[in-house]
Formats: structure tokens, C-alpha cells, sequence
């Protein structure tokens, strides 16, 4: 995980000892069986498919790792891109509560 993602996390207070990057090809068949809702954030990369009964959500974002420029543009970035996630999961989150 970018030490820059985790820098941002744990400023806003979320735990992420034991975090580690992975490909989706590394998740268990089970879990993704199920899998309720799928969110993808990519925008400039290709996403991967997802087959069968899931809520598909796209919210296409800029990845923060691909910013060029000081530390501190940087951290920016990752902070801006978390505000959005943010943003959009508040947004998101009340659609569940039926």
C-alpha cells in the first residue's frame, strides 16, 4: 500500500495495520460469491468485469499514485482523492437503509 495512502487513512482515523495491496485474482472465489455491491475507481486503467448478481458502481477517479510533484502536491493529491471516496460513500451509504 502507498505509504502515502496510509499516511492519509490514518489521519482520518482509520486503522490499517495489516494492509497490503492485492489483485483481485487473489481473492477467495468464496468471498466474491458474496459480494453485494462492487465499486471500481478507475479511470485511467482499465477496470476488471465483474460477473453476476452484484451492484455495479463506477466512480472513476484519478489514482493519487500517478501524481508527479513535491511530497507535499503529493499528499495532496491523496487527501483530495479521500475527501472524494468520501464524499461519495456518505452520498451512497443512506441509498442502502431500506
Amino acid at each position: 500500500v502507498n505509504p502515502l495512502a496510509i499516511k492519509v487513512l490514518d489521519e482520518m482515523g482509520i486503522t490499517t495495520e495489516g494492509a497490503y495491496s492485492k489483485s483481485v485474482a487473489d481473492l477467495p472465489r468464496d468471498f466474491i460469491s458474496q459480494l453485494d455491491v462492487v465499486v471500481t475507481l478507475c479511470a485511467e486503467e482499465v477496470c476488471p468485469a465483474w460477473t453476476g448478481k452484484v451492484q455495479r458502481l463506477h466512480w472513476p477517479l484519478k489514482d493519487p499514485a500517478s501524481v508527479v510533484g513535491t511530497d507535499e502536491e503529493r499528499l495532496a493529491s491523496f487527501r483530495q482523492t479521500a475527501q472524494e471516496l468520501k464524499v461519495r460513500l456518505n452520498e451512497w451509504l443512506p441509498t442502502l437503509v431500506q
